[in-house]
């Protein structure tokens, strides 16, 4: 209960083609409990200190606290080569460095031989929860996206797709909006890709699906209340109006992304 955000930090690629998101957490204090079982023979200087035989003698619990933790919560997003595709947005790191001032580790019933290397064994268990955190997201991520996982993949290397080379879209207002800034504007291709494969390969089976919890949240929408000036030749008015909800969601099967951004990226269209 006491995990706090501290800092977030999200960078984009002059071409556009990598996202690093960086999120630090703190708590005064974490601990990790379960139990553990231990069972084996000593070898070598094990022997001479009478450890020929270790065992925990069944499961036994353990404990492992530790104060001011900080959590760094590491996720890059890559537009690479891989995926039986030339071009393809794929989550290419998850991490999660941790640090913390003091640890203190408690195994019941380990013995007095092996207490003397408690602080390895803890760091082992501790080690091995971090990797088996990052197995759990990323396997969440290849079942709700698995275009968004691959195995094999080496870096792209690309310039920024300007806009004007593109043909021109068959939206004239939107043509007419690009064509006001009098600025360089690129595709954002690693977001629209992402986008996309999230919305074809997750939000769109949810949406099919009667029960999917998803389905139930988008459909009906709610809105944001809306307000406005309204006048004629006639009278005016204030209007406000409250309770919108967007209905038939579900319908939805297909989704086109179009994001396009200037160098600084203090411009977006979409």
């Amino acid at each position: 209960s006491g995990l706090r955000l501290q800092d977030v930090n999200f960078k984009r690629d002059p071409a556009l083609t990598k996202v690093r998101t960086h999120a630090l957490l703190y708590t005064p204090e974490l601990e990790l409990e379960g139990f553990y079982q231990m069972d084996g023979e000593g070898s070598g200087a094990w022997s001479w200190v009478g450890a020929s035989s270790i065992s925990s003698e069944g499961a036994q619990k353990f404990s492992i606290k530790m104060s001011k933790v900080r959590i760094t919560c590491e996720l890059h997003v890559d537009l690479v080569e891989g995926c039986n595709r030339p071009e393809s947005a794929v989550v290419t790191k998850i991490n999660f460095p941790l640090e913390y001032g003091r640890v203190a580790f408690n195994f019941d019933n380990i013995g007095t031989v092996l207490g003397t290397v408690v602080d390895v064994v803890g760091r082992i268990v501790i080690d091995s929860q971090k990797e088996a955190l990052v197995t759990i997201i990323r396997e969440g991520i290849r079942r709700e996206s698995p275009g968004l996982i691959c195995d094999f993949w080496k870096e792209y290397i690309s310039h920024p797709l300007e806009i004007h080379s593109q043909l021109r879209h068959q939206d004239d207002e939107w043509n007419e909006i690009l064509n006001r800034e009098n600025t360089d504007l690129y595709r954002d291709r690693l977001a629209e890709q992402t986008v996309e494969k999230v919305f074809r390969e997750s939000i769109l089976s949810h949406l099919n699906n009667v029960s999917s919890l998803v389905r139930k949240t988008l459909d009906p929408l709610p809105m944001f209340p809306l307000e406005f000036n309204f006048h004629n030749d006639v009278y005016r008015a204030g209007v406000t109006v409250c309770d919108v909800y967007l209905h038939n969601m579900k319908s939805i099967q297909n989704m086109e992304m179009i994001l396009v951004r200037d160098k600084s990226l203090q411009y977006s269209a979409l």
